[in-house]
């Protein structure tokens, strides 16, 4: 029987994984996930909740920078472990055209049969026009490359804004399947019927896309190991403040903080909201903040 292989990608701050979470505790398969940050640090792993085996592969691309340790870890995973199903997060950053290929390279290399069934790409459409506008290409190559979009945020928007952008995701991607349901509100929603709507077998790729590795070179990441502890109102002001210019164009934070009460919460910033949760383990406390022309002065004085 072929291992599954799915990718879940969405850009900076997209939800991925959130949906991961939800996607993964509503399945009885043997799955393995594969987890790329862009930063030097990990912490979505922190947040992959269940007994599921978890490779990271922070502080890089893993369709730049870490194509072998890429490679080697879905082999070492087909050889090594009972699976059904591999499921690949990779940094918000990365090319989904790249990605696809070099899992299909792999596919055909493996002494094992395995096969892409979904790639998914989250559409955050709070942020859609401002990374549209900003990103181009870079941003698209996402939404052109996916068969299943699913969108976050929609309680943000108007039905005719969502409309409007659900017409703009089909324009770039007339094959996609695009879920429109309110899954990311939801915590509770049994995704079952979408792990069963998902299993399309093709997978989109589409040529000429325009060079983007300018955008790529210009991203940062900035990581914060010991962040100091906050009081509710400190960490609000702190997320707000990354909203102002001064500190660069903060496109993506998220981060463990430690509140003064002796608990941890796990924050998420994007350029439009943010949102902080109490954890119900504690875990180490750590921030990384990705964005373009980062004062990494100002946010380490920040955090």
């Amino acid at each position: 029987m072929s291992i599954k292989i799915d990718i879940i990608s969405g850009f900076l701050g997209a939800g991925k994984t959130t949906f991961l979470n939800q996607f993964i505790k509503n399945t009885d398969e043997k799955i393995a996930i594969i987890e790329n940050e862009f930063g030097d640090i990990s912490i979505d792993s922190d947040l992959i909740k269940g007994g599921f085996t978890v490779k990271e592969l922070p502080s890089g691309c893993i369709c730049c920078s870490l194509i072998g340790n890429f490679k080697e870890a879905i082999l070492s995973l087909s050889e090594e472990v009972s699976l059904d199903r591999i499921i690949i997060e990779p940094s918000g950053v990365a090319m989904l055209s790249d990605i696809i290929k070099l899992c299909q390279d792999i596919c055909k290399s493996s002494n094992k049969e395995m096969i892409i069934t979904n790639v998914i790409t989250i559409v955050d459409l709070c942020n859609f026009y401002e990374y549209e506008d900003n990103f181009g290409n870079f941003y698209l190559n996402q939404i052109k490359n996916a068969n299943i979009i699913l969108l976050s945020h929609l309680k943000e928007v108007n039905k005719n804004e969502l409309e409007t952008i659900v017409d703009k995701l089909s324009d770039y991607n007339e094959q996609a399947y695009i879920i429109e349901e309110d899954w990311y509100f939801k915590r509770e929603l049994n995704l079952k019927h979408y792990i069963e709507a998902l299993e399309i077998d093709r997978v989109v790729i589409k040529e000429n896309l325009k060079d983007t590795s300018r955008i790529k070179k210009l991203l940062k990441s900035t990581t914060i190991d010991k962040p100091k502890v906050f009081t509710e109102e400190e960490l609000k002001k702190a997320l707000e403040l990354l909203k102002d210019k001064k500190q660069g164009y903060v496109l993506r934070g998220k981060g463990i903080i430690e509140i003064e009460n002796g608990k941890t919460v796990h924050f998420d910033f994007t350029p439009k909201n943010y949102s902080y949760e109490y954890m119900d383990e504690i875990c180490k406390p750590k921030v990384v903040i990705i964005g373009l022309l980062l004062n990494t002065k100002l946010i380490k004085e920040l955090f």
